[in-house]
């Protein structure tokens, strides 16, 4: 997960849209690992190492929860071998303020009565193209009464269209397949990319080409 401390934490109701930025503009070898990252707000703060070209809105930036990512986290392996791709398969955001909302509204959703002490997913993608932390890379998806600690788990807020999976979705998906290899919690030929287009008891309807595009996706070559 990633964490905001100090100057940051005191901005968070000054900055709600604040974007962490894991490295610098432009991509970078795989596995180079840097020392800080930038906010918007220009503060340095300490930087996990590796993934170069990947920017995320942190939980403090959509004004999560906090208290209840404290619960029972239970850590991922060390190696992952799924990649599930699901949709929310509720209303979509097309803005930072409306996606930042709905994040807000999915993590209430899935932590009401004490079903699940956080956000579902591990990351989310807006429409406004902007990748949201949700329980990040060191928590566990909590799915049918178990804890998925393989896999990690990846959600378009909204519904997937029928057939043509959105490039800019597309590309975000293949980013966080990057930064996962560069955390080395993927290697080529040991993992796999699920489809999963359904949300509680709303079934998404049959799309059997963009499932099938989806589970094609990998880490692009270079």
């Amino acid at each position: 997960m990633v964490r905001v401390e100090g100057a940051m934490h005191a901005q968070l109701h000054m900055t709600p849209a604040e974007v962490v930025r894991l490295g610098e503009e432009g991509r970078e070898p795989r596995g180079r690992r840097g020392t800080s990252r930038t906010t918007e707000g220009g503060v340095e703060v300490p930087q996990a190492p590796d993934c170069t070209d990947l920017t995320v809105v942190s939980k403090h930036g959509w004004l999560a929860e906090d208290h209840k990512c404290a619960k029972s986290i239970v850590p991922l392996d060390s190696s992952l071998k799924k990649i599930f791709i699901h949709h929310t398969a509720g209303p979509s955001c097309t803005s930072p303020v409306d996606c930042e909302k709905q994040m807000r509204i999915i993590q209430k959703y899935h932590t009401t009565d004490g079903l699940l002490n956080d956000i579902r997913y591990n990351f989310l993608i807006g429409g406004d193209k902007k990748i949201y932390e949700g329980r990040g890379w060191n928590s566990a998806e909590y799915h049918n009464k178990t804890y998925l600690t393989d896999s990690i788990s990846i959600a378009y807020i909204g519904t997937f269209p029928d057939t043509e999976l959105d490039e800019d979705v597309q590309g975000a998906i293949e980013k966080l397949l990057v930064c996962a290899e560069e955390k080395t919690l993927i290697t080529e030929g040991a993992y796999s990319v699920k489809a999963y287009l359904s949300e509680g008891e709303t079934i998404a309807p049959a799309k059997p080409a963009l499932i099938a595009e989806i589970e094609l996706l990998k880490v692009p070559e270079e």
